[in-house]
């Protein structure tokens, strides 16, 4: 039996064909910083958190899991800085 996800921000199996599956969770008083060389999948696994990308696996963000949001609602909730901008 898999456990449920209890954190505040927490993801379980999250992935996709190109990396994963990543497990973690977070408390409000917690940070991370992720560190990798480039193309380690940093931006692949924030922009699963985000639903950015297609994939596979469940997330809770601010103790809500992520498909019970509309895709505007989720968007509110987090944010994606790219390393370099595309403008």
């Amino acid at each position: 039996m898999v456990e449920p996800l209890r954190s505040q921000q927490s993801a379980r199996g999250l992935g996709s064909e190109h990396g994963g599956p990543f497990d973690f969770g977070l408390e409000h008083t917690e940070y991370v910083l992720l560190i990798g060389s480039y193309g380690s999948g940093k931006g692949l696994f924030m922009r699963l958190v985000a639903d950015l990308n297609a994939g596979t696996g469940s997330a809770r963000l601010n103790g809500r899991e992520r498909d019970s949001c509309t895709a505007p609602k989720l968007r509110s909730l987090v944010s994606y800085q790219n390393a370099e901008p595309t403008w």
